[in-house]
């Protein structure tokens, strides 16, 4: 006998019950959809980052979306002073930051920080460099029209063809903590066992742990 999938479409495991972690107060109507965005920027801060030690990683002084968040404002500031005519998009809902274990081979806080759906990675940006980088221009582009197109010259994310990324921000939330590296174990061992986990020169599929990022949170780790 088949488990009865809920409203959204969850079909409970037999054999792997909900943990106690997950708490007694589940959605089971709600599409469990993020609103849907223009640009994702992943900022690489690796395994150690100090992000991960803050329930907002913005708020970590000298790290890279810090730096993003504060030009940002300044940039604002900016256009505000000039009274340029201008719609400032909603950051959480058309361009929106996180981090991500995903290593930089660079030393914090110098990150690489990969564009979304362009799959473009721009590496080693500084936040203290940041204001005088080619990327703040980037990024004031993508302020100004979230749509925009990148530049021609942006560097492809070479031989991957997807990624996979789950919530493990344990100072947000506890139940991504304990559950997302699971997931993230599983989706690691189940795409190497069919060849697509990208491993040196094998598979296209990348996974990794980020932050927080949205979305209706009934459920551990999205």
């Amino acid at each position: 006998m088949e488990a009865k999938s809920a409203p959204n479409g969850y079909v409970p495991c037999k054999r792997h019950p909900m943990p106690r972690v997950l708490g007694t107060k589940v959605d089971f109507t709600s599409d469990m959809a993020r609103p849907p965005m223009q640009r994702h920027l992943m900022v690489c801060v690796g395994e150690n980052g100090l992000e991960w030690s803050r329930s907002k990683v913005e708020a970590v002084q000298g790290g890279l979306v810090e730096a993003m968040d504060n030009l940002k404002r300044d940039w604002i500031l900016e256009q505000r002073k000039n009274k340029t005519p201008m719609t400032i998009p909603d950051t959480d809902r058309e361009v929106f930051a996180t981090v991500a274990e995903r290593p930089s081979h660079h030393p914090w806080p110098t990150c690489d920080v990969i564009v979304f759906p362009d799959f473009r990675i721009y590496p080693a940006v500084q936040p203290d460099a940041l204001k005088s980088s080619s990327f703040s221009n980037l990024l004031t582009a993508l302020w100004t029209n979230p749509s925009t197109q990148l530049p021609e010259d942006a560097k492809r994310l070479e031989d991957v063809d997807a990624v996979v990324l789950v919530c493990t921000h344990t100072q947000r939330d506890k139940r991504c903590g304990v559950m997302g590296p699971m997931i993230v174990d599983e989706f690691r061992r189940v795409l190497k066992a069919k060849g697509l986990l990208k491993e040196g020169n094998k598979g296209k599929i990348e996974v990794w742990g980020t932050s927080h990022f949205g979305g209706l949170y009934a459920f551990e780790s999205t």
